[in-house]
Parts: C-alpha cells; sequence; structure tokens
C-alpha cells in the first residue's frame, strides 16, 4: 500500500510537472491554504527550469 502511494504521488507530481498551469488549479482545490502566488511562481520557475534541463538532455 506505501509502495504504491508512493507511485501515485509520483505520477501526481509528473502531471503537475507537464500541465503546470492545470496543476496550479489542482494544487488550490488540495492545498488551498497553502498555495499562494509567491508559491506558484516558485513552482512554475521550477517546473520551467526541469522542462529546460530535459530539453538539453
Amino acid at each position: 500500500m506505501i509502495i504504491s502511494w508512493f507511485t501515485i504521488s509520483n505520477l501526481v507530481f509528473k502531471i503537475i510537472a507537464y500541465f503546470n498551469t492545470f496543476g496550479h488549479e489542482i494544487l488550490k482545490i488540495v492545498y488551498p491554504s497553502s498555495v499562494t502566488l509567491r508559491n506558484q511562481q516558485v513552482i512554475k520557475s521550477r517546473v520551467i527550469h526541469w522542462e529546460n534541463k530535459i530539453e538539453i538532455d
């Protein structure tokens, strides 16, 4: 059960990474109190950096 939950959480992270704008909406629903505009900007910049890194590799 723990392993499957870990796999699911990895899939969720990948979905958020691929659809970062849509992912922010999910995060707002799941963690409405913790997701601020600043956090969204940090997440977005990290996701963009991650995507650029993949393209370079």
